[in-house]
């Protein structure tokens, strides 16, 4: 969806000028009439505009109302997709700490090169080989990520 597109369909309560032309046309136009009382043509006229203004208020509710409800389907994707969005955030975020995978020999060993490199609290290597490993993780997806891009 481009932005002007949203743009001219969330302007819901601007009522075009189309879907009350006819009823403004009879609005302001006049009815011939063979009154000969002045009050009777004054008075029929003031009930004609009258009745007409409400149905052309009457037009613009629907009108409102019915943008309004087309405008339910959209706001249903928008909340899809960004629950969606959010599925593959919390996925890619949490999803590396329960990732099960083989490893080979090669990759043991380059962690155990690379183990030199994280802190050790009193002697924890399983606690070292836990944060290499999501070190290495991160780092393989960041750099899959920029290579697909």
């Amino acid at each position: 969806m481009s932005i002007i597109w949203i743009w001219n369909h969330i302007r819901v309560f601007k009522v075009e000028s189309y879907c009350t032309q006819k009823l403004s046309d009879w609005k302001q136009s006049s009815i011939p009439m063979k009154l000969s009382s002045r009050r009777c043509k004054i008075f029929v006229h003031d009930l004609k505009v009258l009745s007409l203004s409400f149905c052309i208020g009457f037009q613009k509710m629907i009108v409102i109302a019915c943008k309004m409800i087309a405008f339910i389907p959209i706001f249903i994707a928008i909340g899809f997709l960004s629950c969606f969005h959010c599925w593959k955030w919390l996925k890619v975020m949490f999803g590396a700490s329960y990732n099960v995978s083989v490893e080979t020999t090669t990759q043991l060993q380059h962690k155990k090169n690379l183990s030199q490199y994280v802190l050790q609290l009193q002697d924890d290597m399983e606690l070292a080989e836990r944060i290499l490993t999501r070190i290495s993780k991160s780092v393989n997806r960041l750099i899959q990520t920029a290579e697909s891009q």
